[in-house]
């Protein structure tokens, strides 16, 4: 699963995310060699959240793209914590 808009609101409380499930059996790449994985994301989710109303993230191929104190964006493994 992939939660999207997984995001501290105010107070303690979390804003409400959007989690869509995988679809590996339609695509599952991965590459140990270069370190990632893509896998197919559902179309639309339980509660009617369709995928189509993401905005695209490009993946921009020069190095150097991440500030020093700013979060990387990226799927993160169930059970890993920093």
């Amino acid at each position: 699963m992939v939660e999207f808009d997984y995001v501290e609101a105010a107070g303690d409380t979390f804003a409400r995310p959007e989690a869509f499930a995988f679809e590996p059996e339609r695509i599952f790449v991965t590459d140990h060699g270069r370190d990632f994985t893509i896998v197919s994301v559902a179309a639309g989710n339980s509660v009617g959240d369709a995928l189509s109303g993401r905005p695209f993230i490009p993946v921009d191929p020069l190095p150097g793209k991440l500030i020093v104190g700013e979060r990387p964006r990226g799927a993160r493994p169930p059970g890993f914590s920093p």
